[in-house]
């Protein structure tokens, strides 16, 4: 007789029989067979039983409950159950309530009663091991669904109405600065402490509007902290419901709005240096042509003043004067045509070298180089670059004005997405400098165009390097650290942004 499990080409089930009566295990495999399944072993005891199920990999456990030895097949089942997820059906002659409370505590997928019957015993494993695959199926979305939720960005946590915090994951743990040992008793309100945009207490916090009104929301606030300044974040929050729709908790979705600030106002920066690049090319071209007047006019006078044999005077002050104002107009021209990129493909690894050690010559600085070998070649403005180049390494400079050492960096970096730049592989310059510590503030106002430049600093220079590695679809950083190492960065696409 062929049953269930053998029918439609469906492979025999391997059963594992735990029954220390050698009688009743035959009678037991005998059953099993007429059924379309097979006992791949047998066991009469825990130790047994343990051993077995780890070698021989069954798809079901028979288990009977009473065994030989002092360790019965409910201790065997749990022995097995922290090990493996195997489906266990139990048999037993006894019916009181005791025994099956203890059995029902290992979670089994079935109970037979002795003396075992063909019908049942098809028909219950058949349902524990279509039980099992639907648990195998959950568990497995569960664990796809746990490891994505670990590994976002955003800080996620679930809150039941009556069991309090119930999930958290690592983002959220490390921006509110949670340890594990204290996350079990903590309200929305203690775990997040949120403000107002403007720094003031929420009257009506958002976890519970969800929670009185039913319907998610989604805002901006400042999250407090234990130490430093309150993080500008943006707030989901929507209800949990069961499978009646009754609403069971809230969900709460926290992103760090950091990056999308920074994001923000290097768009605000590029504005602003396309306005004044505009503007830049009309006073350049008008300013030239008011200081070549000039220069004109001045050349006359010194040739009629020569001819009368008078003394040029202060005319010399006057023509260099004039002459360092069309430099600056020079700069001004420069500054208004860094608008537009004329990219090439380009090996960056020569230019880099030689601009960095010809900027260096003469300096009282030593450059060390670590630059990777056969980087991919970038597609880049190659004039533009070298002056990025040149800039970034005199900043370098300015963090050492004593002397020290400067290591100029290429390589290849893989980016996540998690910044504001795309995901993807990007080439990244790096100038680290060793020396009396620089305030991180005022390094990167030489990059703001909108700022001041200080005394002695090329203001126009640094607002183009600027925009040259955004034009390129990149970032700058800077960074200066206690111990006297001031890091500069830059990251830039191998794909045309």
């Amino acid at each position: 007789m062929q049953g269930a499990f053998s029918e439609k080409g469906e492979r025999s089930r391997k059963i594992l029989v735990v029954e220390d009566d050698e009688i009743l295990a035959a009678e037991i495999e005998l059953l099993l067979q007429r059924v379309g399944c097979s006992v791949v072993a047998k066991a009469s005891c825990f130790e047994e039983a343990l051993s077995m199920a780890l070698e021989s990999k069954p798809d079901l456990i028979l288990m009977d409950i009473f065994l030989k030895g002092e360790r019965d097949g409910v201790e065997a089942a749990k022995a097995i159950l922290r090990k493996t997820s195997l489906p266990i059906v139990y048999m037993t002659a006894a019916t009181d309530r005791e025994t099956l409370e203890r059995a029902k505590q290992t979670g089994p997928f079935g109970y037979i009663l002795k003396p075992v019957q063909e019908k049942e015993l098809e028909t219950t494993i058949e349902i524990a091991l279509f039980k099992h695959r639907l648990e195998e199926e959950r568990r497995k979305r569960e664990e796809l669904l746990f490891t994505i939720l670990h590994n976002l960005s955003e800080a996620v946590v679930f809150f039941d109405y009556r069991e309090g915090l119930r999930f958290i994951n690592s983002a959220a743990r490390d921006i509110a600065n949670l340890e594990e040992k204290n996350s079990s008793d903590l309200t929305p309100e203690r775990l997040f402490p949120l403000l107002t945009t403007a720094g003031y207490p929420l009257s009506d916090y958002p976890a519970r509007r969800v929670f009185l009104y039913g319907r998610g929301e989604r805002g901006e606030y400042l999250l407090e902290r234990f130490q430093g300044d309150p993080v500008p974040v943006e707030v989901s929050c929507f209800p949990i419901r069961t499978g009646k729709g009754d609403e069971s908790g809230v969900v709460m979705v926290l992103r760090d709005l950091r990056e999308k600030r920074k994001y923000e106002e290097s768009l605000v920066k590029v504005r602003k240096y396309e306005s004044l690049s505009v503007a830049a090319e009309g006073l350049a071209r008008d300013f030239n042509g008011i200081l070549s007047n000039i220069l004109e006019n001045i050349a006359l006078e010194k040739v009629h003043r020569k001819m009368r044999g008078d003394s040029p005077g202060r005319l010399a002050n006057v023509e260099e004067a004039v002459l360092k104002a069309k430099e600056l107009t020079e700069r001004l021209r420069r500054f208004s045509k860094a608008v537009s990129l004329q990219k090439g493909f380009c090996p960056l690894e020569n230019l880099f070298r030689q601009t960095v050690l010809a900027t260096l010559d003469g300096s009282c600085v030593e450059a060390r180089f670590d630059v990777q070998e056969r980087l991919p070649t970038l597609e880049i403005d190659e004039d533009r670059v070298r002056t990025l180049i040149v800039n970034l390494a005199r900043n370098a400079l300015k963090a050492v004005p004593e002397g020290g050492r400067i290591e100029a960096s290429l390589k290849k970096v893989l980016q996540s997405g998690e910044s504001e730049l795309p995901p993807g592989e990007y080439l990244q310059m790096g100038f680290t400098a060793w020396g009396p510590e620089v305030p991180v503030e005022p390094l990167f106002s030489t990059f703001d165009p909108s700022s001041p430049p200080e005394s002695g600093d090329d203001g126009l220079d640094l607002a183009v390097t600027y925009w040259i590695v955004h034009k390129h679809g990149g970032r700058i950083d800077i960074l200066s650290h206690p111990e006297g190492e001031s890091t500069f960065t830059v990251l830039l696409p191998f794909h045309n942004p």
